[in-house]
């Protein structure tokens, strides 16, 4: 039906419905014999008007108020869904400060010793010896892809097999044992047995030729990223591997960009820095996958939503900006961007706890009645005023204004500060149901308050969209 804000029987055009204020309505039908009840509408909402009998000006009056009231609730909701949309991404972020402000917050949380727990860079650290290790995040950073209840425990079966040590498993050949030449059985997704070991032959006549990847890196770059990649999908391209080593530089090579991320960067508690003093950190590429560029559209980091070496490249610039000794520091921010924004769409799974109280919101003179050892005291003070939100029974005597009859709700547990989003869905949906309500954050969490007539509708509001309420 869309938006309308009039009706009337076309067969009979004795009435004309109208929205108004519920206040209103009583007093119009007392005032004026013309408005009685509504055509095929709510008598709650609505009104009826006899354009026969009704002043112009009184009708005139009517209909554009009805106008308004509908365009207004439209616009609510208009608005309500852009921002909804906008926050499936966890976010809005309105200026470039901002968003090198979030950037730079989320990798100082998530570039810590706890995030190797469950990553693939964990295994590098489990191993001794940097040749070793080298071999180790290859490999690792190689198998890579699908869900990490799947690769990592295919990682940790080949160091299993190796017995810790994958550069002399690989070295010595070894592995044949392990990763038969004549199977075409799966070894892992799209790789077979048979072509993880030309795999690992390949990699086997580097280590044999060179000593180590390090060393066979190091003799063909230049001091930078890019000839790296190069370097590595050149020693493979002859190969039957391009699915685990690509053939050249047109791809994100996301796995190459993730490894050498791994050698490159010093100074941190997941990477290992082993080659920083032969290739500079500030040319790194960012691994460039699905969820990455996801994340980066999302942010407005990239306006692209086609993952090649270009885009990883123009992100990567993107990220030197707000990073520009290190750009790479940014896949930690995008990681835990991701983290946050997961749980924010997710925000109908936190709990809304039902404050059974009485609030009223206040302006006082100053704070020397107030009882701050109530339950529930919020106060604000500005150049221009001293505000108080409290329990109706606890209102001092020196106020000068109040609002009583407010009912409260709160989300349960601890939200971080980087999560952002949660409230807003809550404001959002309330919003598209025509309820106002007035929102309180704390160092924990949030406290949302409504008025007493609309708190039950906002209450069941929340229920329907999956909100669980703890009364």
């Amino acid at each position: 039906m869309g938006h309308m804000f009039s009706f009337f029987d076309c067969n009979d055009f004795s009435v004309i419905s109208l929205k108004c204020q519920p206040e209103r309505i009583e007093e119009l039908k007392t005032q004026y014999e013309c408005i009685g009840n509504p055509y095929n509408e709510s008598p709650k909402h609505w009104i009826g008007i006899n354009p026969k009998t009704a002043p112009d000006n009184l009708l005139q009056e009517l209909t554009r108020n009805s106008y308004e009231l509908v365009k207004a609730k439209y616009t609510k909701v208009k608005e309500g869904l852009v921002e909804m949309k906008k926050m499936k991404c966890g976010m809005v972020l309105s200026d470039a400060k901002r968003q090198s402000r979030v950037l730079r917050s989320y990798a100082e949380k998530y570039e810590t010793a706890s995030f190797i727990e469950g990553d693939p860079s964990w295994f590098m650290h489990q191993v001794s010896g940097k040749v070793n290790q080298e071999v180790t995040a290859f490999i690792a950073a190689c198998l890579s892809y699908g869900s990490r209840e799947q690769f990592v425990p295919k990682i940790q079966l080949l160091l299993d097999c190796a017995k810790g040590n994958l550069y002399e498993w690989v070295k010595s050949g070894a592995y044949s044992k392990d990763i038969p030449d004549d199977s075409d059985d799966c070894f892992y997704r799209l790789y077979t047995f048979r072509q993880f070991n030309i795999f690992l032959c390949r990699l086997r006549q580097m280590l044999l030729e060179y000593d180590s990847i390090g060393q066979y890196v190091c003799q063909h770059c230049d001091g930078d990223a890019m000839s790296a990649i190069k370097a590595i999908c050149l020693w493979f391209a002859d190969t039957d591997t391009n699915h685990i080593v690509p053939k050249d530089t047109q791809s994100p090579c996301k796995r190459i960009c993730l490894f050498l991320r791994w050698m490159v960067r010093s100074d941190s508690p997941v990477d290992l820095g082993l080659w920083a003093d032969f290739i500079d950190r500030r040319t790194l590429i960012i691994p460039l996958d699905t969820h990455v560029l996801q994340q980066s559209v999302c942010l407005g980091l990239l306006s692209s939503k086609t993952a090649t070496m270009s885009t990883a490249k123009k992100l990567t610039g993107r990220l030197s900006e707000v990073f520009p000794d290190d750009p790479l520091k940014g896949d930690f921010a995008l990681f835990g961007y991701g983290v946050n924004s997961a749980m924010a769409n997710h925000a109908h799974a936190m709990p809304l706890k039902v404050i059974n109280k009485s609030f009223s919101v206040c302006r006082v003179a100053d704070y020397s009645e107030v009882d701050l050892m109530s339950d529930f005291v919020f106060i604000g003070k500005t150049d221009g005023e001293c505000s108080l939100v409290c329990e109706t029974s606890k209102v001092p005597s020196n106020i000068i204004e109040r609002n009583d009859g407010w009912r409260a709700f709160r989300i349960e547990g601890v939200l971080d500060f980087s999560l952002i989003g949660i409230l807003a869905k809550i404001t959002a949906c309330l919003a598209e149901n025509d309820i106002g309500i007035f929102a309180i954050s704390t160092f924990n969490t949030d406290y949302i308050l409504a008025k007493a007539e609309n708190f039950e509708k906002a209450i069941k509001t929340l229920e329907t969209k999956g909100y669980t309420i703890a009364k």
